[in-house]
């Protein structure tokens, strides 16, 4: 299963331990500086609770089951493979 993780920090500042988090998964690609696909078996609520103590106070955190259709476009090879690799597993 393929899902969209996105964070919103309080304050603008990248939160490394909440990136490590979201890596753990069985893949990941970046989608912009506070979003990530991610691959897992898990529910989204797994996801969710596994990110959540990496979370500062006030952050936001997103976490949504995509479906096999997805369109893009400006990302670079690797960013597509990946999208089309996690969506035929």
């Amino acid at each position: 299963m393929v899902y969209i993780v996105s964070y919103h920090p309080k304050l603008p500042r990248k939160n490394t331990a909440l990136i490590q988090a979201v890596c753990n998964f069985e893949g990941y690609a970046l989608l912009s500086d506070y979003s990530f696909l991610i691959r897992t078996k898990f529910s989204a609520s797994y996801v969710r609770d596994r990110i959540k103590p990496n979370l500062r106070v006030g952050d936001e955190l997103f976490v949504c089951k995509l479906e096999k259709s997805a369109a893009w476009t400006g990302f670079d090879a690797k960013f597509s493979q990946w999208v089309r690799n996690a969506f035929d597993e």
